[in-house]
């Protein structure tokens, strides 16, 4: 009979393995020919109950509600930008499309990546590879020529080659920033440093084209800079706790590996992802990278957790500073629940699936306290903080009182309460339902999408929303932050509905 790792690696198979799901959702979403119910429209949307309509609406009508969502910010952005790498849902201070990852179209990239890495060249790579596995299998019936298929391997092959000329065989370290001429060899690298989200999350693209290609060099060189990660040289610098490691890989001192900044899942989970996926795509020969995580995420039970100050049943995730725990965190660090049951699962680790649930509770509680029922960016769990700045004026004085009561009622405060609909929270409500089959996350993904359709949609797509705003809010028109966000477009609506369609 199949044990539990077995059942659970059948599904989290092809996340790992690039093969299906988030490309093909957005092939469902996009798609023309499937045939739905009339989707709710977004006024219809904004005037029912959720605890009304989770009763009175069918599941295949929540998907369909949230797939017209998807479509409406696909043609604002495919009928205006298309190609482009940003689009600006207003004109009157801003061209409607901007260009600043070098004309590459992040936004369709984006939506055919199976993988969340930070790094942008590794995004490509990975779109290109799931594309290419997509359409030689689930998708081999849509009858594209085997020439183009083998375009995306080649391309693929391209880009990987490009890519060594940032790799440093010095340190095992591919540079944060590179010139495509560069002499990887001889020049010395451009920025001193790498991202944790990018360094780590590299791995798992890499060795895929490895097997794809048969040549050994992409994982080999892929999982040299890895084992710095998972194997410190001066493990006392370079871990702030067993496995959990700084934002920053520094390289000064090359080619010593040193700790620098802050330890936080929220900009980092990619890199702890990377790791499940790794023993996911082949659980015999990444077995180590399943035991890397594990220490990791003890790590993160018995030094990153915080108990409210005001509300007894609320537990936070923080972040470390090298010194000391601080009290501020993120709305990215939700996606740390989802990992946690993700991984969890896989491993059989019921204290961390518990751990998991019980942050989601407390990322749902959140999203619950504000106004418009959508997150603020950042929060602050600490009243001391709160009185220092309150005594030196350090907030708008109209924030205080704000401030204060949510703080005393809802064991948080927040000084910045703009929510760019990062998929944090959403896409850790799909490992959950996923994971238990509790019907809890399934509704409280449907109280995230009203809320986001309410608040955040506007003619032509979805813009980012001032989270402590009463009912009325309106976007300011003249603001940096009318950007559609590439999260929300490809990301956040697109676990929003993978929920729905279970």
């Amino acid at each position: 009979m199949e044990n539990q790792i077995e059942k659970v690696s059948r599904f989290y198979k092809a996340i790992a393995a690039m093969k299906f799901h988030s490309y093909a959702t957005t092939l469902l979403l996009t798609s023309t020919t499937l045939v739905s119910s009339t989707p709710i429209s977004a006024e219809s949307s904004h005037s029912l109950d959720s605890s009304k309509r989770a009763i009175t609406i069918r599941q295949t009508d929540k998907a369909a509600a949230v797939r017209e969502a998807f479509l409406h910010a696909w043609k604002g952005y495919s009928e205006t930008c298309f190609g482009r790498d940003y689009y600006f849902l207003f004109t009157k201070t801003a061209e409607p499309c901007n260009d600043y990852d070098h004309h590459w179209g992040k936004y369709l990239l984006s939506s055919v990546r199976a993988m969340s890495t930070a790094g942008g060249t590794t995004t490509y790579l990975a779109s290109m590879l799931s594309a290419y596995d997509l359409l030689r299998g689930p998708f081999k019936h849509l009858g594209i020529k085997s020439s183009l298929v083998g375009m995306l391997l080649s391309q693929s092959k391209t880009v990987a080659n490009r890519m060594l000329n940032a790799y440093d065989s010095r340190d095992n370290i591919f540079d944060g920033y590179s010139w495509i001429d560069r002499n990887a060899s001889s020049d010395p690298p451009l920025s001193g440093y790498a991202l944790l989200s990018d360094a780590g999350s590299m791995v798992l693209e890499w060795c895929h084209l490895s097997d794809l290609t048969g040549n050994a060099t992409y994982c080999n060189i892929a999982q040299k800079q890895e084992a710095l990660l998972v194997k410190p040289k001066r493990p006392p610098v370079a871990e702030a706790f067993p496995g959990l490691l700084s934002s920053y890989v520094q390289r000064e001192n090359l080619p010593a590996y040193k700790y620098d900044d802050d330890v936080t899942w929220g900009a980092d989970h990619a890199y702890y992802t990377t790791l499940l996926n790794m023993f996911v795509y082949d659980p015999k020969k990444y077995k180590a990278f399943g035991n890397y995580w594990k220490t990791a995420a003890t790590s993160t039970l018995n030094n990153l957790i915080r108990p409210s100050e005001t509300q007894n049943n609320l537990n936070f995730l923080v972040i470390f500073d090298d010194i000391e725990t601080k009290t501020t965190e993120y709305e990215t660090s939700c996606h740390a629940a989802g990992n946690l049951i993700y991984g969890g699962t896989l491993l059989s680790q019921n204290n961390l699936i518990t751990l998991g649930t019980k942050l989601l509770r407390t990322c749902h509680h959140i999203w619950k306290s504000m106004p418009t029922g959508l997150p603020p960016q950042d929060y602050q769990l600490s009243g001391a903080l709160l009185d220092y700045r309150e005594a030196g004026d350090l907030v708008p004085p109209d924030n205080f009182t704000f401030a204060r009561e949510m703080y005393n009622k809802k064991g948080f405060w927040s000084m910045f309460n703009g929510y760019a609909l990062q998929k944090s929270t959403p896409e850790s409500y799909y490992y959950a339902y996923r994971a238990t089959g509790d019907e809890i996350w399934r509704d409280w993904a449907w109280e995230a999408f009203l809320a986001i359709n309410k608040t955040a949609r506007v003619p032509g797509g979805f813009v980012n929303v001032d989270s402590d705003k009463l009912d009325g809010w309106k976007p300011d028109e003249t603001a940096e932050w009318t950007r559609q966000q590439q999260p929300a477009l490809f990301g956040t609506l697109k676990y929003l509905y993978m929920v729905q369609k279970g």
